[in-house]
């Protein structure tokens, strides 16, 4: 058991160190062709953490009431939108009642 585990962390290390080596060439390709690591890095793949930025139009939501005085992104509940909540009697800080209310009272834009 104890060899097993041995050779599971030389394969890690391993594999880290064949990373680090690809970091390194691909850094050297990147600059050969006159571009900026920090420019190409979000392109190759998704951070761990965060996923996509909110700011890209695909990942964002617009709605607008079936009066469209008023409309709502993604972000803090407008005050329009919490004064028709609570006259209906939802909660603005449950999830679930902002989400039945976006159902049910606005109208999703697709851009």
């Amino acid at each position: 058991m104890q060899r097993k585990e041995e050779l599971e962390r030389d394969l890690e290390e391993y594999r880290f160190q064949e990373q680090i080596e690809l970091v390194q060439r691909l850094k050297a390709i990147i600059l050969e062709e006159g571009f900026a690591c920090e420019d190409i890095g979000p392109l190759i793949g998704t951070p761990k953490k965060g996923g996509r930025k909110r700011s890209d139009p695909r990942t964002r939501s617009t709605w607008i009431p079936k009066t469209p005085e008023n409309v709502y992104e993604q972000g803090p509940v407008p005050a329009w939108m919490k004064a028709e909540m609570e006259e209906l009697g939802l909660d603005v800080n449950a999830r679930t009642d902002r989400t039945l209310f976006k159902k049910d009272y606005l109208q999703a834009v697709t851009d």
